[in-house]
């Protein structure tokens, strides 16, 4: 759902002619009360701060895709197995443009509460980003695209690497257990993973635990990143799909 006023506040940042796409705030409503639904919403928080960061210092790397704009001689269609808000404000700043955030321009969505439906379509969304990545991989050269590639690669790539940096802290930690500090990261790191499993099983159970929820929706995020990237690898496209709402 669009707030009354999102369009008319949308369009008037495209009063700088540097401006190329606008992206909007959008506001994930958690109505059921599930981990799944309250970590959705603890991650949009977080990613609507970077969005904030990245509209003030330079260009957004991707938009929202229930609302956005872009300048009409900008627009191109997109191929359908990459995801589109992202690879629009790709194409807009390979044009010479800027997209900016617009948090007076808002939206709402109801969060998926079932952790299947979430699974799958994050795992959806994120084989189509990595499609993405791969067909505009040319923005990663730091050399040409600075500030941008910078922010490709911090924001998008980094956050797919997450969990091979994860499994490979596990294992070094268990390699220097013999160290007291390193017992104590080990306890740390054991208990947050034991946490998600253990959100997780409350979820199922239907008896949610609020301080489950964070560790929980980490696990599954990554969980999807490193699924996705397996169904990338042997040719998935995901290009349709049954909407969960």
């Amino acid at each position: 759902m669009i707030a009354n006023d999102g369009i008319r506040k949308l369009v008037r940042s495209f009063g700088d002619s540097t401006v190329g796409c606008v992206g909007t705030k959008l506001t994930y409503v958690s109505k059921g009360g599930s981990a799944t639904g309250a970590g959705g919403s603890s991650y949009w928080n977080y990613e609507r701060w970077i969005k904030t960061m990245e509209s003030t210092v330079n260009s957004l790397i991707g938009v929202s895709g229930c609302f956005y704009g872009v300048r009409k001689r900008l627009y191109e269609k997109i191929p359908p197995n990459l995801i589109s808000d992202f690879t629009i404000a790709l194409v807009t700043y390979e044009k010479g443009f800027r997209v900016v955030y617009e948090e007076g321009a808002q939206s709402f969505e109801e969060t998926l509460e079932d952790s299947e439906n979430e699974l799958s379509m994050r795992v959806r969304v994120a084989v189509r980003t990595y499609a993405a990545l791969w067909a505009k991989r040319h923005l990663l050269n730091p050399l040409r695209y600075g500030l941008f590639a910078f922010q490709l690669i911090s924001h998008k790539v980094l956050r797919y690497a997450v969990p091979a940096f994860l499994v490979t802290l596990f294992i070094a930690n268990i390699a220097l257990m013999g160290r007291p500090v390193y017992q104590a990261t080990f306890l740390l790191q054991a208990s947050v993973y034991l946490g998600a499993l253990a959100g997780y099983r409350s979820q199922r159970q239907g008896s949610r635990r609020g301080f489950l929820d964070k560790p929980y929706y980490f696990a599954l995020a990554n969980l999807v990143a490193v699924i996705a990237l397996f169904r990338f690898l042997r040719g998935d496209h995901m290009v349709t799909w049954t909407p969960m709402r």
